[in-house]
């Protein structure tokens, strides 16, 4: 198995999805962008690193959303995605074709890698949690 690590990076009301590039696994699928694990390494600062050098882009994880095994032909991963927040850094990128910053309500917009699809519905329940809570208070 696998583990990766996914970064939701918010900035304002918006987040980064990326879209995979023709020459990866899972190309012209969207996902959260991030990268694997090396040995002895947190998914915190799996997702510094890879965020830094895959955009470009200074983030700081702020908490766990969910985990998500799941089994491609050629391997399983463990998807580990957490919320982040964008510090600094105008994107660059180099591991995928194109990003988008996107409001929650886009979500269905996009066809996610086959992975991160239970994180986007685990992702629209927090948010409409959020949206709830902030609403009530």
């Amino acid at each position: 198995m696998i583990d990766v690590a996914a970064a939701i990076i918010f900035s304002g009301d918006r987040f980064l999805i990326a879209r995979r590039a023709p020459h990866k696994d899972q190309a012209g699928f969207w996902e959260f962008p991030g990268g694997k694990l090396e040995a002895n390494e947190e998914p915190s600062e799996c997702l510094i690193r890879e965020i830094s050098e895959e955009l470009s882009l200074k983030i700081c994880v702020v908490n766990h959303l969910t985990d998500n095994v799941f089994a491609y032909p050629d391997k399983t991963i463990n998807l580990k995605a957490y919320i982040c927040k964008l510090l600094d850094g105008e994107p660059h990128l180099t591991d995928h074709d194109r990003i988008e910053w996107i409001l929650p309500s886009s979500l269905d917009d996009y066809h996610f890698a086959p992975a991160d699809v239970a994180v986007v519905n685990v992702l629209k329940t927090y948010l409409y949690n959020i949206s709830a809570t902030s609403t009530t208070d």
